[in-house]
């Protein structure tokens, strides 16, 4: 017995299923690389940036406790 059914071409709604789940991986792939690129270069350099920001400010409040001690007493 040999199919009777021709081919058929997908429907209008069976193509956009398709088309959706094809931008769906490529979305899924672009979000990846997004993902990748924010943990390889920007959480390191943010990272260092916090920690010199961090020292400096400790810095900044060990020469304010100084001045204040430093101040007239009462």
């Amino acid at each position: 017995m040999t199919d009777q059914n021709p081919q058929q071409p997908p429907s209008p709604l069976e193509d956009l299923a398709r088309r959706v789940g094809t931008m769906g991986g490529v979305a899924e792939a672009e979000i990846r690389r997004i993902i990748a690129y924010l943990n390889d270069e920007v959480v390191p350099g943010v990272r260092k940036q916090s920690f010199t920001a961090l020292r400096r400010a400790g810095e900044q409040l060990t020469r304010l406790a100084d001045e204040l001690e430093k101040g007239p007493k009462r």
